[in-house]
């Protein structure tokens, strides 16, 4: 017999493969577009990017904390100079990052409604079954198409999330050995 705990991870673990069932036809199967797949590309390279730039600005900091407690007026104007800069890049760098995750979602969704609506519609006869039910589901083709949305948003922003988390984990650390390998050691 299975512990609660057990339950929900089983759970957990058969949405995280209903998802993979559903998200994974747009990316590698015969129908996926290559446009997304070069979005997909680019927005993780952004991703990386972004790190980078973290990581930039930490040195940046640290350099212009040094000034200021060494009393060096040039050394921290310099370094704020850098921090100019630094926004200067950053800020197209997330706005376009937001276009990249938009054109995603957009793309994802119009391929998924796509085979949703195929599927209801036409290859299950679906759409019957349900008018035949009593019509228990209001508007099944609204929910279809609004439940994609949300879906598509959610596992973008859930996947973007992570890996800018593991982005920020692997510069972080990378910092953190540079600093103190021992510090580092100790930590993991």
């Amino acid at each position: 017999k299975c512990t609660e705990k057990q339950q929900q991870e089983r759970g957990k673990r058969s949405i995280f493969r209903a998802a993979l069932r559903i998200a994974a036809p747009f990316f590698v199967g015969p129908t996926a577009a290559k446009r997304s797949v070069l979005v997909a590309t680019a927005l993780f390279l952004l991703l990386l990017a972004d790190g980078f730039m973290m990581m930039w600005f930490s040195f940046i900091q640290r350099r212009y904390t040094t000034a200021l407690t060494e009393k060096d007026e040039e050394g921290f104007y310099y370094q704020m100079k850098m921090v100019l800069v630094l926004i200067m890049i950053v800020l197209p760098m997330i706005s376009f990052g937001e276009f990249l995750k938009g054109t995603l979602c957009i793309e994802w969704r119009r391929h998924m409604t796509q085979a949703f609506l195929r599927g209801y519609l036409c290859d299950t006869r679906a759409f019957y079954t349900l008018k035949g039910d009593g019509g228990t589901i209001d508007n099944p083709d609204q929910r279809i198409t609004q439940d994609v949305a949300e879906f598509t948003r959610g596992t973008v922003d859930l996947c973007t999330a992570v890996l800018f988390a593991l982005i920020t984990l692997a510069s972080g650390s990378s910092i953190l050995a540079l600093i103190s390998p021992a510090l580092l050691g100790f930590l993991f």
